[in-house]
């Protein structure tokens, strides 16, 4: 409701990622036509696939099949080529990391775009570095360097997934 209310999109699909859970919605003609939740978020894909504070080759590739395995379970989700629209924190980190890299004036702002490209050399970046060094990373919260990438992954599957060209973020909630 949040979304359909204080964006202009009149179609597009939703994610929320928590610790435990990422939450899915496709929403047409600013209708909800399908949602899901998953049994999985940030922090637990971070304890299931990754060992230290960084993934290793193999951890990612696990981690990666396993996001794709667990979005393919819907039907309504590949080729949709709608924008996808990221909801809380990780969202937020995101496109906060990815301002602070192109020197955008605002921090976080509401409706904050990014391309398929974009996500993806981001989540390269944040890929290629030791943890001492996300978590001095500008625009990511010190408390979710460890999280991060598992939530970007999340992001470029679903973005790949969808054939989704944008990445919008939504700061705004119920309240709003």
């Amino acid at each position: 409701m949040a979304v359909v209310n204080s964006m202009s999109y009149k179609e597009g699909i939703t994610v929320d990622i928590g610790g435990g859970s990422t939450e899915l919605t496709l929403f047409e003609g600013r209708e909800l036509i399908h949602f899901h939740s998953f049994p999985f978020g940030a922090l637990s894909l971070k304890k299931q696939f990754i060992e230290g504070d960084t993934p290793k080759k193999g951890e990612l590739k696990a981690l990666r099949e396993f996001i794709e395995s667990q979005f393919l379970s819907l039907d309504w989700i590949e080729g949709k080529k709608l924008p996808l629209i990221g909801i809380g924190g990780s969202a937020r980190n995101l496109a906060q990391v990815h301002q602070e890299q192109i020197d955008y004036p605002l921090s976080g702002v509401h409706q904050y775009t990014m391309k398929r490209k974009d996500v993806e050399e981001t989540n390269k970046w944040l890929g290629s570095m030791e943890f001492d060094e996300l978590q001095r990373v500008e625009g990511l919260s010190r408390d979710r360097a460890d999280i991060i990438i598992p939530a970007v992954e999340v992001f470029t599957c679903l973005m790949e997934l969808i054939d989704a060209e944008l990445f919008a973020l939504s700061r705004k909630g119920l309240r709003d």
